[in-house]
Order: structure tokens, then C-alpha cells, then sequence
């Protein structure tokens, strides 16, 4: 069967959107059921393709398949849809004896994507990721994997996710050992209370022509402004199901968030879109944006057609501090 990419441009849409709330939350099994449903989760991917987010994230581990699964019916429904997105999958997260753990030998790198691309009923992914580092398996042994795919017509490009700056080296050279292009994409969480990849992760990743995908660019929710200080979250929202996303939530955080707030409705906008904003602004940089109902790109659309000025891009940063 031959290779069947997204169209040509696709892979430069200004930002990706993330399969993650289809079906669940990530990968924990206990939240298969809490993300998106298959109606849901279509009535997401057509308003994206309208506003011209044609890149669409998603990982073998997600949901258990669902997401693969859901995005797939979509394509499905019309054949035209696979020529105008990107699909970018992630494989390496196992589940053995009800452990979540990562494993990126060779076998299992080939095996998840042949399993993604049957889910998703496509011949080829645009670009094919490891989810993160695999502390046992040697890297050579899994480039050998993704060159596999690749020399095939199974994958167009290669990426990684969840990378130190060291990951990221020893990758490049690996596959410049191998004789593996430069990866398309690095994915990691970056967002405004997360930026530790600006001391090095970004900057070797502008060095080297690779774009950065900023996943979870509004940290789980809490850059929406709609957590509020000595109030419970919302039920069924991101941190009541994921509490981890709200450590840190302390009083001097409430108050950066009120500054921020404050500052997005000066701007006559929404908290989540001048974050949004921000991360768009950063150079080489593109927001993965996950919701949880379709309403919720509306912030995104609105982001897409700002500009912030080199002064407003450092005050937001600074009011974060």
C-alpha cells in the first residue's frame, strides 16, 4: 500500500491539537472514559481544521487506543481528510503487570506504530515520536526502529517527547551516526510556569532548525484562570481528576494568575488566550492544545490572530515570576 501523508504545509500549521482528551486523559487506564467522547472529539477536529490546526497529536497509549481509534472514524468519514492534516503519533509507554513504564526497543517501536496505523486506517503517520526516554534500551538500537519506518514510507519524519537537553544531544548524534535526519519535532511541556527548556532545550533546538511542540501550554488548565483561591475545582475538570496539575497552587501562584487575568482583560481577552498568545509568540515554538469540550478552542482562535509586542511577550513572562 503506498504512503499516504497529510498535504503539503500541513506539518507548518501554527500549532497542533492534541488527542490526549480523546476517549480519556493521556494514558491512565482509570481515566479511560473522562476525555472526549467519538461526537465530541469529530466536532474538535472539524472546527480545528477550520481555523487551520491541521496538525493532530495523538500516542498509542492514549485512552487505550481510543484516540487513535476516534480520529480514525473521523478520517474515515471522508476521504479528503487525511490530505489536509498532519498526524503525529508517539509510541514507547507500556503497560505490563499494571505498571506504566517506557520501552523503545526496537520490536516495540515497530509494533506500536504498525498497531497506531491500523487504529487510525492510515498506510503512513506524518511523523512518528518517542513518547520519552527509554533509560534501558540504547538509542542506537531504537533509531534503527524509526529508520525502519521511515525507509518503508510508514513515517515521513521522526521526533521525540519529554527530552532533557542530554536526550536530545545523544539522539543527534545517534542519528547522525545511523544516518537519520535531524528529528522534525521535539515535544515537550512548556508553557508559563514551565520553562525550564529556555536555558537549553530551546535554544539547541533553534540552533538545529527543529520546532518545538509546547504540550499541556495552559499547565492542565491552571492558566484559564478558573481555579480560584479556598475553592474546590470544578467536578470533572482537569485538576479534579489529575490533582498533580495543581501542586504549586499556592497563594503567591493565585495572585500571579489574578495579574495575568487582570492583563488578558485589559487586552479584552481571555486568560487562556493571552497565555496562548505568549507561547505562540515564542520563536520556533507551537502550542499541542488539548480540551475537554469544543467550546474551548475558542480561546485558541482568538490566540491565533494576536500579536503581542516584544515589551507585552516579558511582561506576561514577568508577571508569572
Amino acid at each position: 500500500m503506498a504512503a499516504s501523508f497529510g498535504r503539503a504545509g500541513a506539518l507548518d500549521a501554527p500549532a497542533a491539537m492534541g488527542g490526549g482528551g480523546f476517549g480519556g486523559i493521556g494514558t491512565p487506564p482509570e481515566l479511560i472514559g473522562h476525555g472526549l467522547d467519538e461526537p465530541g472529539a469529530h466536532e474538535v477536529l472539524d472546527r480545528c481544521v477550520d481555523l487551520g490546526v491541521v496538525i493532530v497529536d495523538t500516542a498509542h497509549s492514549y485512552a487505550r487506543g481510543a484516540s487513535h481509534r476516534m480520529i480514525g472514524s473521523w478520517l474515515a468519514a471522508d476521504a479528503s481528510r487525511r490530505e489536509r492534516i498532519a498526524i503525529v503519533d508517539k509510541v514507547g509507554i507500556v503497560t505490563r503487570d499494571g505498571h506504566v513504564g517506557i520501552d523503545l526497543s526496537a520490536g516495540t517501536v515497530v509494533a506500536q506504530a504498525d498497531e497506531g496505523r491500523r487504529r487510525l486506517g492510515v498506510a503512513a503517520v506524518d511523523v512518528i515520536m518517542t513518547h520519552a526516554p527509554d533509560p534501558v534500551t540504547p538509542p542506537v538500537d531504537t533509531a534503527a526502529a524509526l529508520a525502519t519506518l521511515l525507509d518503508r514510507g510508514s513515517a515521513g519524519h521522526w521526533g521525540m517527547s519529554n527530552v532533557t537537553r542530554g536526550d536530545l544531544v545523544a539522539w543527534l548524534d545517534t542519528a547522525d551516526r545511523v544516518g537519520l535526519p535531524d528529528p522534525l519535532f521535539v515535544e515537550n511541556r512548556y508553557n508559563l510556569l514551565n520553562r525550564d527548556d529556555d536555558a537549553e532545550v530551546l535554544p539547541l533546538c533553534r540552533e538545529r532548525g527543529i520546532t518545538y511542540l509546547a504540550f499541556s501550554p495552559l499547565a492542565g488548565g491552571v492558566l484559564t484562570g478558573k481555579y480560584r483561591r479556598e475553592e474546590a475545582p470544578p467536578p470533572g475538570s482537569r485538576m479534579a481528576l489529575r490533582p498533580e496539575f495543581g501542586a504549586g497552587l499556592d497563594r503567591r501562584l493565585h495572585a500571579a494568575l489574578e495579574a495575568l487575568t487582570a492583563m488578558a482583560g485589559d487586552r479584552g481577552v481571555s486568560c487562556a488566550t493571552l497565555a496562548l498568545a505568549w507561547v505562540l509568540a515564542q520563536p520556533g515554538v507551537r502550542p499541542v492544545v488539548g480540551v475537554s469540550k469544543p467550546h474551548h478552542l475558542d480561546a485558541l482562535a482568538v490566540a491565533l490572530d494576536m500579536e503581542l509586542e516584544p515589551a507585552e511577550v516579558e511582561a506576561v513572562a514577568r508577571s508569572m515570576v
